[in-house]
C-alpha cells in the first residue's frame, strides 16, 4: 500500500508539473491495465477508508448495492485485527488522481469583443459552457483541464473496448472496463475522489453515443442497420450492461435520499417536536424496529434511540455525552453560518440568526460542503488530497457561477458563496487559526455516507442526468428494427427497476415494458419476463 501511495503521488506530481505530458501518462496506463493480475485478491489491494474506518455502504442500508458489485460483495467493516478490509484497484485511484491533479484556480479574463466576434460558433458555445462572463470579465472554470483529460481517457478506453474481434485486446479491455466502473461507483461516495462523478458521467455520454450509433436511430443506411455491422455485438452488450449499472446506482441514491432524507431544517423541526412531546423515540434511520438484545444509544439532545452499530459506536467507544448526526448537523449549521457571516461581513442585511431563521437550501448545501472540507482536512496525510480539495472548490465555484444569482433569507447569494470558496482556496489543510469545524470530523461513518448521498442527489450532474438516461433506455427498448438493441435495453432497465421498484409506477416506463410483453422476438419477451 505504501508503494501504491508513493507511485500515485509521483505520477500526479509529474502530471501537475508537466501538463504537456499528461496524454503520455494516460497512454501508458492501458498496457498496465492488461497486465493486472487475474486474481481478484491480488488486483484489489488498495484499501478505502472514511474517518479511520473502511468505508462502503451498510449492508442493511438501501444503498448497500450502489456499486452494484454483485460479483464482489463488500460490507462496512472496521480495520481491526482479524477483519477483512474492503479494497479497490490502485489503478482506479491513479486514474482519478491524475484527473484531479489538472485542476487550476478559476481566474478572470478580460473579454475582447472584437476577438470574440471572430470566433467560430462552436468555439463560442464551448466558451459559454466552460466560462462565466460578468460584464467585460470572464471567469474560466478551474476544472476545464480535468474534463479534457477525462474525455481523453474515456475516449481511448472505449475505443479499445469497441474494436471488433480480438483485435487490439478488446476482449481483455471489456472486463477491465467493468471492474473500473465498479470502483468508480464506490469512489463517488468518498469525498477524496470527487472526479469519480465526472468520469462516470463522461462514460454515460460515450456509451450512450455508441449505442445510439449502433441502433436504428443512428445516422446509417438501412442495409448497415439490418446487418448490425457497425458495432461489435459483445461491445454492445457490455455498453448496455454498464449503462444499466450506472443508471441503477443513480436510482438507488435517489431512493435512499427519498426514504431517509438528510435535511437540516427538517431535523430542526422534528427535534423541536420531540422535545415538546418529551418522549424518547426509536428513530434509527435503518428502519429496523424488531431487533432485540441490541445495544442502543440515546441522543442527549433529541432523546432518540439508535442502534450502536448504525452510528459506529460500541460499549467501549460510546461517550457519556453523545449526539446523533441530525442534532450535530443543526449545531454545525449554526457554527458554519456564524463563521461565514464573520468572514463575509454582510452589512446590508440584518445579522444572521440561524436558530430563528429557516435554514435555506442554499445555506444547507453550504453547510454540507463545509463538512466535506472538514473531512478532507483530517485526511491531510494522504498524498494528493489537496488536489481533491481544489477540485471540489473549483467544481462548486463553477456551479455557483453558472447559477442565476439567487438570494436566500439570510441575504447570501450565489456570487458571495462563490467568492467565499475562492477566498479559502489557499488556506492550509491544517491551520490552528481556522474554525473548530475544519479540525474535526463531527459525523459518524454513516453520517458522512448520508451527507454524500444528499449532495449527490441534489447537486451531482451525474444523478441529475437520471431522467435522461432512463429516457434513452426506454427509447432503445422501442427500437423496432434491431432485436438485439431491444433485448439489451430491457436487461439494462431491469437492473434499474431492481434498484428501485417504484419506477414501474411511472406511466412511460410501465407502458414501454407492457409493449415488450407482446414483442415479435422471443428473446425480447424472455428478457422482459426474466
Amino acid at each position: 500500500h505504501l508503494f501504491h501511495i508513493a507511485s500515485i503521488g509521483l505520477l500526479t506530481a509529474i502530471s501537475r508539473r508537466y501538463p504537456q505530458h499528461r496524454s503520455i501518462l494516460v497512454e501508458d496506463i492501458f498496457p498496465i491495465l492488461l497486465q493486472l493480475p487475474s486474481s481478484k485478491k491480488a488486483r484489489f489491494t488498495y484499501p478505502i477508508s472514511l474517518t479511520g474506518k473502511t468505508f462502503i455502504t451498510l449492508e442493511s442500508s438501501k444503498i448497500s448495492s450502489v456499486a452494484n458489485c454483485k460479483k464482489r460483495r463488500r460490507s462496512s467493516i472496521s480495520n481491526e485485527p482479524g477483519e477483512e478490509a474492503s479494497n479497490i484497484q490502485a489503478i482506479s485511484v491513479l486514474i482519478l488522481s491524475l484527473i484531479q491533479s489538472c485542476v487550476t484556480f478559476p481566474t478572470y479574463e478580460d473579454c475582447d469583443d472584437n476577438e470574440s466576434n471572430g470566433h467560430k460558433e462552436k468555439q463560442k458555445n464551448i466558451d459559454m459552457i466552460d466560462s462565466v462572463t460578468t460584464n467585460d470579465r470572464r471567469r474560466r472554470s478551474g476544472i476545464v483541464s480535468c474534463q479534457k483529460l477525462c474525455d481523453y481517457f474515456v475516449a481511448q478506453l472505449l475505443q479499445r473496448c469497441s474494436r471488433k474481434g480480438e483485435d487490439g485486446g478488446a476482449s481483455e479491455f471489456r472486463p477491465v472496463l467493468n471492474s473500473l466502473v465498479d470502483d468508480f461507483l464506490i469512489m463517488q461516495l468518498l469525498p477524496e475522489h470527487p472526479a469519480a462523478e465526472m468520469i462516470l458521467l463522461t462514460l454515460c455520454r460515450g456509451l450512450g453515443n455508441d449505442i445510439f450509433k449502433a441502433s436504428s436511430y443512428g445516422d446509417f443506411d438501412s442495409k448497415r442497420n439490418s446487418n448490425n455491422n457497425t458495432t461489435e455485438a459483445t461491445y454492445l452488450a457490455t455498453s448496455f450492461d454498464i449503462l444499466g449499472k450506472i443508471t441503477s446506482s443513480m436510482a438507488e441514491l435517489l431512493s435512499s435520499q427519498r426514504e431517509s432524507p438528510l435535511s437540516i431544517q427538517r431535523n430542526i423541526e422534528e427535534n423541536l417536536h420531540s422535545s415538546l412531546q418529551g418522549r424518547k423515540v426509536h428513530s434509527c434511520f435503518c428502519g429496523r424496529h424488531s431487533l432485540v438484545d441490541t445495544l442502543m444509544v440515546s441522543c442527549d439532545k433529541c432523546k432518540g434511540f439508535y442502534h450502536a452499530e448504525c452510528v459506529s459506536q460500541t460499549r467501549e467507544t460510546i461517550k457519556e455525552d453523545w449526539m446523533c448526526d441530525d442534532c450535530t448537523l443543526k449545531d454545525v449549521a449554526i457554527d458554519v453560518i456564524r463563521d461565514f457571516s464573520s468572514h463575509r461581513s454582510i452589512n446590508a442585511h440584518k445579522p444572521i440568526s440561524p436558530s430563528r431563521e429557516k435554514i435555506t437550501p442554499m445555506m444547507e448545501t453550504h453547510v454540507f460542503r463545509q463538512l466535506i472540507l472538514a473531512y478532507i482536512s483530517n485526511k491531510c496525510d494522504i498524498p494528493g488530497i489537496h488536489f481533491a480539495r481544489e477540485f471540489l472548490l473549483a467544481q462548486w465555484v463553477k456551479e455557483l457561477d453558472t447559477t442565476d444569482s439567487l438570494k436566500d433569507l439570510c441575504g447570501i447569494d450565489s456570487n458571495v458563496l462563490a467568492q467565499y470558496f475562492l477566498d479559502i482556496w489557499n488556506r492550509p489543510l491544517v491551520n490552528p487559526l481556522t474554525s473548530k469545524l475544519e479540525n474535526t470530523c463531527p459525523l459518524s461513518d454513516d453520517g458522512y455516507r448520508r451527507l454524500m448521498i444528499a449532495l449527490l442527489t441534489s447537486k451531482s450532474e451525474l444523478v441529475q442526468s437520471f431522467p435522461r438516461q432512463m429516457g434513452l433506455l426506454i427509447q432503445f427498448m422501442g427500437d423496432e428494427k434491431l432485436v438485439s438493441v431491444r433485448k439489451l435495453a430491457v436487461k439494462a432497465l431491469s437492473q434499474v427497476v431492481d434498484a428501485d421498484s417504484n419506477l414501474m409506477l411511472h406511466p412511460s416506463l410501465k407502458n414501454a415494458v407492457s409493449e415488450r410483453f407482446g414483442d415479435v422476438a422471443k428473446s425480447v419477451r424472455e428478457a422482459v419476463v426474466g
